[in-house]
């Protein structure tokens, strides 16, 4: 393997394959800086900007809560005319926003737009909050492959959490894009976590050819909550936990049994109390989420808002049964709450997806998504 001095000083460590794909990516992006030749007219943009001005304005009671300056800035530098683009943004900065208005640009100047990720839910995501159609990055591969779906120089191709994507998965991407004349936008989370895959070229993307940044969190109202999540997004952990906790909002124990037993009484009045908002109980260790799972549905058992054993005289909750499942044996009973995790065409749906159960029979489980 190949040695490097980072800036710290500390000694980074490559393959020699590695170092060759990152080169490449490296010369093909500075290529694609180049490559002026996606343009859109002002007239377009400002059309495009003012129209979200509007719907956002629509949906916000407060005065002058329309696009932010930075957000504004951000739709001019991805509808400019270079083949590559590079967007930065904290969570909840209203990247979304952002690519809804550049979406209504570059359509109206003729192009078309594609959206990509890595994870299914985050390609949904993509979709829902932007109008852009969106699939996974591995659907798209395996399209190409098969010679469907190629791009042309019309089209417009978006990669969402750019940040999450391996140099190898990247590197076929910039590649793909380049050869086909199409124009490539990379949108990332500021501190996204490492690429999932081998190195990280994200970042060093966004620093060879530019990028606009959005910095200004618009998800939180309240200003506390925006300092917070600036925390989150730059490693001062402990100082975002700690304003949540100085406002009653996060509860630390140390005692795992206790742990437990709080956060399923906890979830269990907030259901009751609450019965049309959502909550999620979330643990590291798969065995503490089985135990967690567990007690909700013992509980929602005792008050006789779940099924329970086959033994029940079909109560007015039906039944519940016990599948096989790829997690060993588990039961299901009508009114739980599962998560699917993985895709699935035929079935529609996709890794991360919620859904209930609406009933159970030896051989189906119905669920509404």
């Amino acid at each position: 393997s190949t040695g490097l001095r980072g800036r710290d000083g500390e000694a980074r460590y490559s393959t020699v394959e590695m170092v060759a794909i990152e080169g490449v990516i490296a010369s093909n992006v500075m290529a694609m800086k180049a490559r002026q030749n996606h343009g859109v007219a002002k007239r377009n943009v400002d059309a495009a900007i003012a129209e979200q001005d509007r719907s956002i304005q629509a949906g916000n009671p407060s005065p002058g809560q329309g696009l932010s300056a930075e957000q504004r800035h951000a739709i001019e530098h991805v509808t400019g005319p270079g083949q590559i683009a590079v967007v930065i943004g904290f969570a909840g900065a209203g990247k979304s926003t952002m690519l809804a208005a550049a979406r209504h640009a570059w359509e109206a100047q003729g192009y078309r737009v594609h959206g990509a990720a890595l994870a299914g839910k985050a390609a949904e995501g993509l979709e829902q909050s932007s109008g852009i159609t969106s699939r996974t990055l591995a659907s798209w591969e395996y399209s190409w492959q098969a010679d469907r779906g190629r791009l042309n120089a019309r089209d417009v191709f978006v990669i969402d959490e750019g940040g999450m994507v391996g140099s190898r998965q990247l590197a076929r991407f910039v590649d793909e894009v380049k050869r086909a004349g199409a124009k490539l936008v990379l949108v990332g989370d500021h501190e996204q976590l490492q690429a999932i895959g081998a190195g990280a070229p994200f970042r060093a993307i966004a620093e060879a050819v530019g990028h606009a940044q959005l910095s200004e969190v618009r998800r939180q109202k309240a200003d506390w909550q925006k300092r917070a999540s600036i925390d989150f997004a730059s490693h001062r952990t402990a100082a975002g936990l700690s304003a949540y906790e100085a406002r009653g909002s996060v509860h630390l124990k140390t005692d795992r049994a206790e742990t437990l037993k709080a956060i399923i009484a906890d979830y269990v009045a907030d259901r009751s109390a609450n019965p049309n908002d959502t909550r999620i109980a979330m643990a590291h260790r798969r065995d503490d989420v089985r135990a967690i799972n567990a007690g909700i549905r013992a509980q929602l058992q005792e008050s006789g808002e779940l099924a329970k054993g086959s033994n029940n005289p079909s109560g007015d909750k039906g039944e519940e049964l016990t599948y096989q499942t790829h997690n060993g044996r588990r039961a299901f009973a009508r009114g739980d709450r599962i998560v699917f995790l993985e895709n699935d065409r035929d079935l529609a749906v996709k890794n991360g997806m919620l859904g209930e159960v609406i009933a159970v029979a030896p051989d189906a489980i119905q669920v509404r998504l």
